[in-house]
């Protein structure tokens, strides 16, 4: 495998894809960034974005919801890396606080693009606090909390905790790349503040455009350094 495609929406996709580029730096990605419209099925959008990878030479996507066609999704992602470890007899905690929901404020941190920055550290020494005492194995069960595992892994060594991100274990499991180590991003629609976050968060340059669906038409609005 030469070439990955990644579909996104949100921050999250974009957390996703720095991961990728960290630990597989050797594969060319095609990212596409389309908002899914309320009249649209899921089946229905990934059918629409798959033409337009098809249409990049792109065999392998990978997309975020969940979907009949043939792409690596993040439920089968997170549910193989689950089973590789079942057999450990781990005392899982999820990324959820004791009432059963995802602490909001690392939520917002994650979908907002802030991971990275100074405060990340104060939230998570927060959140590890939150982790039952009985628990050894974290399991990072949301797109994109990965990023934290840099974070984390003093915290988690302290307190004995084997961490699992579901990406992490996916990208791991891929062969070595022969790509040449290119990203596009290929946006439907003009996002600026999204696009300064982008650059935040990637700190490298990278190549975007505007989605035409015949290539002469594709307008490249520059680059990001």
């Amino acid at each position: 495998m030469d070439r990955l495609g990644i579909l996104i929406e949100d921050m999250k996709g974009i957390y996703i894809v720095k991961q990728f580029m960290s630990l597989k730096p050797e594969l060319d990605y095609y990212v596409i960034r389309d908002i899914k419209s309320s009249e649209e099925t899921q089946d229905k959008y990934v059918q629409k974005n798959l033409r337009r990878f098809h249409r990049l030479g792109v065999e392998h996507v990978l997309c975020l919801l969940d979907t009949t066609e043939e792409v690596f999704t993040w439920s089968q992602i997170s549910r193989d890396a689950r089973l590789e470890v079942e057999g450990e007899a781990m005392i899982w905690s999820q990324v959820v606080t004791e009432g059963g929901e995802v602490p909001e404020l690392l939520l917002n941190t994650l979908e907002d693009g802030y991971l990275g920055r100074g405060f990340t550290g104060f939230i998570l020494q927060d959140y590890m606090k939150q982790i039952p005492k009985e628990a050894n194995s974290l399991f990072l069960d949301i797109p994109g909390l990965g990023s934290i595992l840099p974070w984390i892994e003093a915290l988690a060594v302290k307190r004995h905790l084997k961490v699992v991100d579901p990406i992490t274990e996916f990208i791991k499991s891929l062969p070595m790349g022969d790509g040449c180590g290119r990203s596009i991003f290929y946006w439907t629609q003009r996002d600026y503040p999204f696009e300064r976050r982008v650059q935040e968060i990637l700190q490298q340059k990278i190549e975007f455009q505007i989605w035409r669906d015949l290539k002469w038409f594709r307008r490249n609005i520059g680059e990001l350094k």
